[in-house]
């Protein structure tokens, strides 16, 4: 759009020179032929610099958007790299993590045996407590009835 209008604008300027003037036309026809044919030269030398310089410009473009897209692919590679890196590290976590939780799970069944082993003692302990109570009351009463007969003899 930059150069349709800086070629509008030449062509104008051009054009605009290149206007008769209200003077007769004799003489004057044969400038005007020299003035218009040197218009379009300078419009043709205008417009090759202008293309010259879109050229550059276009080139310049290709050179930096090259560089830029391989930056990019840089960019990529390094995190993609990092990604790689950061996945490996995240299975290794949960590798780490799966055998904590095994070893803590065999240590809970160990424990829960553990447990269980000293309250079936326990329970068996009690049961004899109790038995021993049992026979202990009983003795005393068989004793107490024993003490109480022969007291009664003496």
């Amino acid at each position: 759009m930059k150069v349709y209008d800086s070629l509008k604008e030449v062509v104008q300027e051009t054009l605009q020179r290149s206007k008769p003037s209200p003077t007769p036309s004799g003489p004057v026809k044969v400038n005007n032929a020299s003035m218009l044919t040197d218009a379009v030269e300078e419009l043709e030398k205008f417009v090759a610099y202008r293309i010259g310089k879109l050229k550059v410009a276009v080139n310049e473009s290709a050179a930096l958007a090259a560089s830029e897209a391989q930056r990019a692919e840089q960019v990529i590679d390094g995190l993609e790299t990092n990604i790689a890196l950061l996945e490996a590290k995240l299975r290794e976590t949960d590798d780490v993590a799966r055998g904590k939780e095994r070893a803590n799970q065999k240590t809970e069944e160990s424990l829960n045996a553990r447990i269980a082993a000293v309250e079936a003692k326990l329970k068996e302990t009690d049961d004899i407590v109790r038995a021993k109570d049992l026979t202990i009351n009983s003795l005393e009463q068989n004793n107490g009835a024993k003490i109480q007969e022969l007291e009664n003899q003496l």
